[in-house]
């Protein structure tokens, strides 16, 4: 009986341990049609999202909107962010139509980028911040069409997909190899 108490303590030592230092991830959800929603729909009603770190994109679920849409084509979403001076990235995954954003100043005066999305395009865009503050970001859509136009949006720091990278060293390279066991 003492046994099967350790052991019983044990796993849940181990299970409160886990719940405590797994890394928390941010999703938002966004339905523009059903009740108690978000509309983002304008300006003055845009949601305000978290711009990603670098930290946050090498995790392995990055801070991303995740089940976001446009209803038709002639809606639109907007997403209000603070962002740092520097160069951003905006991710948008869009696997069925092509999603256009558009990237403004606070004051809605400068367009800082403009880019388009979708399942033959770059998901990723680079953009540049000339002084860190609140900027805004315009989904809509190029296409017309009566279904869903779902999306994924992620800003701040790019989206790492874990896969293999290749870096070109095209440099004289000087190489010592060191004997770590004694010979005989």
């Amino acid at each position: 009986m003492r046994k099967l108490s350790k052991k019983i303590a044990l796993f849940l030592f181990m299970l409160l341990f886990t719940v405590i230092t797994t890394t928390n991830s941010a999703y938002a959800h966004v339905d523009d049609g059903a009740p108690a929603t978000v509309i983002n729909n304008t300006k003055e009603t845009s949601q305000l999202i978290t711009a990603n770190t670098i930290q946050d994109s090498l995790d392995f679920h990055p801070k991303m909107l995740s089940s976001c849409f446009l209803s038709d084509s002639n809606d639109t979403d907007w997403y209000k962010v603070f962002l740092t001076q520097g160069t951003n990235t905006l991710t948008i995954n869009s696997p069925y139509h092509n999603i256009v954003a558009n990237i403004y100043s606070d004051d809605l005066v400068y367009e800082i980028s403009t880019s388009i999305h979708g399942s033959s395009t770059k998901k990723q865009a680079k953009f540049t911040v000339d002084k860190s503050g609140t900027y805004y970001i315009r989904i809509s859509s190029t296409e017309t069409f009566s279904d869903k136009a779902s999306y994924s949006l992620m800003v701040g720091a790019p989206w790492y997909i874990p896969k293999s990278y290749t870096v070109n060293l095209n440099q004289d390279l000087v190489v010592t190899i060191k004997k770590k066991y004694p010979t005989l």
